[in-house]
């Protein structure tokens, strides 16, 4: 059985993988722009994201 401490670092485990996810996609999204591909690509990668 789980302890409170366990059940706190898992989730603070699993809100930091979810951060850091979020911040790669972002990232990834705006060196889309910068690339210039165009929104047609942006619109692409949110979909294959979502």
């Amino acid at each position: 059985m789980l302890t409170e401490t366990n059940i706190a670092t898992r989730a603070l485990a699993e809100w930091r993988a979810a951060q850091l996810a979020a911040q790669g996609f972002a990232t990834r999204v705006i060196e889309d722009r910068r690339a210039s591909v165009g929104p047609f690509r942006i619109r692409a990668t949110l979909a294959g994201r979502a």
